[in-house]
């Protein structure tokens, strides 16, 4: 990522991530600090999968490839997405309103 910005010859950044996204940029942060001007993290993490997190998306993607969308797959993506506010009764609406968005 530096050496695209050197040779773009771009002198300071705002940085936006999410998930693995975010933990990278967070990375690039700490190492140039006087390139960044701000930077924006969604859901960055400094930890990486439990065993069973990793087994569950491989078996995951394993399905999606053999059966294409399934309903295991897409409440593995909501949850993935939306993570533990799925289960608060007052998060419903917003997740019936991003469902019916994608359609």
């Amino acid at each position: 990522m530096k050496s695209v910005l050197d040779q773009l010859k771009i002198k300071q950044v705002v940085l936006f991530g999410d998930g693995a996204g975010a933990n990278i940029l967070a990375r690039f942060a700490i190492m140039y600090d006087n390139l960044i001007l701000g930077a924006i993290l969604i859901n960055c993490t400094g930890a990486s999968a439990s065993f069973t997190e990793s087994l569950k998306d491989k078996l995951i993607n394993w399905k999606l490839n053999i059966s294409g969308m399934n309903p295991a797959t897409e409440s593995f993506l909501i949850l993935h997405r939306f993570g533990p506010s799925l289960f608060r009764p007052l998060e419903t609406n917003r997740i019936q309103r991003y469902l019916q968005m994608e359609e």
